[in-house]
């Protein structure tokens, strides 16, 4: 799996928490991807999600518009 050999696999997975970066970092962010078989790797979507992360969620409109152009970029052509 780790050298993206295999055509599928199940995984078994949920969120830890109700956060966007939750549901973002493991499949889209290059350093977390392959460790889930996606080895998806974009360096705007890493800088994105970096930046969402550093983002306190008291700053909501700026993070929520971090996570609709994440959302945009993934829908262009993401994992």
């Amino acid at each position: 799996m780790t050298e993206g050999t295999m055509p599928f696999f199940l995984l078994g997975w949920y969120p830890d928490y109700l956060d966007p970066d939750n549901y973002t970092w493991s499949w889209g962010h290059t350093d977390a991807s392959d460790d889930m078989g996606i080895f998806y790797s974009n360096p705007e979507m890493d800088e994105l999600l970096e930046k969402g992360q550093v983002t306190t969620p008291l700053r909501g409109d700026e993070r929520k518009t971090i996570y609709e152009d994440s959302q945009k970029l993934w829908a262009k052509g993401g994992p």
